[in-house]
């Protein structure tokens, strides 16, 4: 996996692990989930775009069984709290973060690192790496016990 390939958001939290990693040395990506997506005629931002594109990941079936056999974790769990809506220009939107998080209790972490994976044609294999080492280490530099990335 090329540096390159890491895709972070660059909201909040996001943005200070993105450039905490920069300052590093490593080539990695911020992306603005609230700006435009690939397909303006179906989403209403790139958020949408990823959520909507991951979640057909996860469906995905052959001969009427499910493809992708790490679905056993239950972090894979976080994609059922996503809620779609057409918006009034006729794109999905998801609800906002602060209403799934006061509807649930909870926040999407995973899933929003997993909806990363496909943003600008980022390879599936690469993605499981992807998903697991934002997570844990957004985890580590929001507690304060980031220190550095493997080179």
């Amino acid at each position: 996996m090329q540096p390159e390939e890491i895709y972070i958001d660059d909201i909040g939290v996001g943005r200070g692990c993105t450039d905490r990693l920069l300052e590093l040395g490593y080539r990695v990506n911020g992306v603005s989930v609230g700006e435009r997506p690939y397909d303006l005629t179906k989403y209403k931002n790139i958020k949408a775009e990823n959520f909507w594109n991951a979640s057909l990941w996860l469906k995905a079936q052959k001969d009427g069984k499910p493809v992708n056999k790490l679905l056993k974790d239950d972090r894979w769990q976080q994609a059922a709290w996503i809620k779609y809506k057409v918006s009034t220009d006729k794109v999905l939107q998801i609800e906002p973060k602060e209403d799934l998080k006061e509807r649930t209790g909870k926040s999407p972490d995973f899933y929003e690192a997993f909806s990363l994976i496909d943003y600008n044609g980022c390879s599936t294999m690469n993605f499981i790496l992807i998903a697991i080492l934002i997570h844990v280490y957004l985890r580590e530099f929001q507690n304060g016990t980031f220190h550095s990335l493997p080179r």
